[in-house]
């Protein structure tokens, strides 16, 4: 399991507002869900910054540790 990691702001930044993620439109419960998740998360196998990555970049390092 792995853990793409980054700030509350970043991921409403990344978040589509065409209503694709229905809790996008409610930033209180989006922000408490993701506080709530984040001790669950914290036990992933492994955790990646996303925060200032390009999707790219992201990937390459998922599939490198995929391969080790």
């Amino acid at each position: 399991v792995a853990w793409l990691d980054a700030p509350f702001a970043t991921v409403v930044d990344r978040a589509p507002a065409d209503g694709r993620r229905p809790l996008a439109a409610n930033r209180t419960a989006m922000e408490r869900l993701y506080n709530d998740r984040r001790a669950a998360y914290a036990e992933a196998h492994a955790r990646f910054d996303v925060s200032r990555t390009s999707v790219d970049a992201v990937v390459d390092r998922l599939v490198d540790w995929l391969e080790h």
